[in-house]
């Protein structure tokens, strides 16, 4: 989970894949199992900007990370 809400927060703003791997510190083959996963769920998405791909938070990604925060504040106390 935590490792989801780090790719889905570097790529809030729109990000290209390698920043998002490096900020997470993962590995390419990492990095492609949780991309897969959060396309599929819908919480990212890909877009083409001049022969690049950039990845981009969806409104349901937002939602996601909101609701792990505040889990994860729970949890804390």
């Amino acid at each position: 989970m935590d490792i989801m809400a780090c790719i889905l927060d570097k790529a809030m703003d729109g990000a290209r894949k390698t920043h998002v791997m490096y900020g997470c510190n993962l590995s390419h083959r990492q990095f492609k199992v949780y991309l897969n996963l959060l396309l599929e769920s819908g919480l990212i998405s890909l877009r083409s900007e001049s022969d690049v791909e950039i990845l981009v938070t969806t409104d349901e990604g937002r939602v996601f990370l909101k609701d792990y925060g505040n889990l994860k504040g729970h949890l804390a106390t």
